[in-house]
């Protein structure tokens, strides 16, 4: 993160040789937060070099934190004399401006660190926190999401920053809201005029555009097969069986529950990687049973005992596109989530495939996110997504969530694109089992 004092360096060499361990030792007592001791190693340099712009600087910056403000803003113009090119000495000058009230001084200097270093987040955030100060709160978020962008995840925040970074992210979100009513005002006509079938790409789109929401891409883990569309939950019109396929519902819940009631039936975690696989995002259902799955398919092979044993799972099976690929699809499995735990964020292995779910045993505060799209589960409702996208599920109750999830082919596939799939996913399963 640009903006830290420790990242000033003296830019031209000091004339006096006997600056170099002194400079050092001053360094170090700066790291190491003795203040005082580094300030008098710093006037030892000044007095061996006057206008030696690490030691004016700090000395300078020194002045400024107790409100010595003149005096620093003098140590800080003289620094310039050998460090015009420095940012740190442009934003102190600008800290300094801001303590003595001279506006004009302050941004001046702000934008004299950004034509260095466009960056600094310091200086970013500064002028955001100007514009705010004049009333310019659309100016001010804007420069307040430059600064936040900056950050990358796992950015260590100084904690007496963490409070200013808090803040703008709050004004940030308040301008990004702001901006979306003022849009949704523009294109109010046009949206009165229109049935919500129409709005329905348009509204994720203003919501992507004003920063509300994140625009998600797929990112399988296997195979991306190109040109498909990008949808986080597809057009129930896509599947003109799925309705005929919701109608098994009762049937298939009632011979579950009654098999649950009287029946060990093997549930087994669904999360078990080999022993030193790396976990990642898993290693909190690692082996779990509070994620467990009961398989009716698996790696394309039908599991004969469980079909038998649910055959209205297997009726309803029967109306639906499953994905056949040899040794791999379909994967046909009910999926136990236990109160109160969460599937976190990942994504699947191919777009060539949609996963379909089937809700059976829903209580309140179940959901699914897909990319920037959540929704809650309904019993009997089913629905078909992309699981390429980053997608996250949880079970906030108190009681057990299932439902019958399994593959099926992307409805934008032609058969012939089906079958090459198929023969390709198989003939690199053969290809690696060739030297087992």
């Amino acid at each position: 993160m640009s903006g830290s004092t420790q990242d000033f360096t003296q830019p031209a060499a000091s004339p006096h040789p006997g600056t170099e361990p002194l400079l050092r030792q001053a360094i170090e007592l700066n790291r190491a937060g003795r203040w005082e001791e580094s300030c008098r190693v710093w006037e030892q340099i000044l007095a061996l070099d006057p206008d030696h712009a690490d030691a004016l600087y700090h000395l300078g910056h020194r002045l400024l934190q107790v409100g010595k403000t003149a005096e620093a803003k003098s140590y800080f113009e003289r620094a310039l004399l050998r460090a015009a090119g420095a940012p740190l000495v442009h934003f102190a000058l600008a800290q300094a401006a801001n303590k003595l009230g001279n506006a004009d001084d302050e941004l001046a200097a702000i934008n004299r660190v950004l034509s260095l270093d466009p960056y600094f987040t310091n200086a970013l955030l500064a002028k955001g926190a100007f514009y705010e100060k004049q009333g310019k709160f659309r100016m001010a978020g804007a420069n307040y999401r430059n600064a936040l962008k900056t950050l990358r995840p796992g950015t260590e925040i100084h904690p007496q920053l963490r409070a200013t970074i808090e803040h703008a992210a709050r004004v940030v979100d308040d301008q990004r809201r702001a901006l979306d009513v003022y849009l949704s005002g523009a294109v109010r006509e046009i949206r009165d005029a229109s049935v919500p079938s129409e709005l329905e790409r348009y509204d994720e789109c203003q919501a992507v555009f004003t920063g509300l929401k994140t625009a998600y891409v797929q990112n399988p883990l296997l195979l991306h097969f190109p040109r498909l569309p990008v949808m986080q939950f597809y057009d129930r019109a896509l599947f003109p069986w799925i309705e005929k396929f919701e109608s098994h519902t009762t049937a298939v819940r009632k011979e579950l529950q009654d098999a649950m009631r009287t029946q060990d039936l093997g549930w087994a975690p669904y999360i078990d990687h080999p022993d030193g696989a790396p976990l990642n995002q898993w290693s909190e259902l690692q082996r779990s049973s509070r994620w467990s799955s009961l398989f009716l398919w698996k790696d394309g092979r039908p599991i004969e005992e469980a079909l038998a044993k649910f055959p209205a799972a297997a009726a309803a099976l029967a109306e639906v596109p499953l994905n056949a690929i040899p040794g791999r699809g379909p994967t046909v499995f009910f999926s136990s989530l236990a109160p109160k735990t969460k599937i976190p964020p990942h994504t699947g292995s191919t777009n060539a495939r949609l996963v379909l779910h089937l809700p059976l045993m829903v209580p309140g505060g179940c959901a699914l996110r897909v990319g920037n799209d959540t929704r809650e589960f309904a019993e009997g409702r089913a629905w078909v997504f992309d699981d390429t996208i980053e997608h996250e599920a949880w079970n906030d109750s108190d009681a057990q969530r299932i439902v019958l999830l399994m593959d099926i082919w992307n409805p934008f596939l032609t058969q012939t694109e089906r079958d090459l799939v198929g023969a390709l996913m198989s003939a690199n399963e053969r290809y690696y089992a060739e030297e087992q």
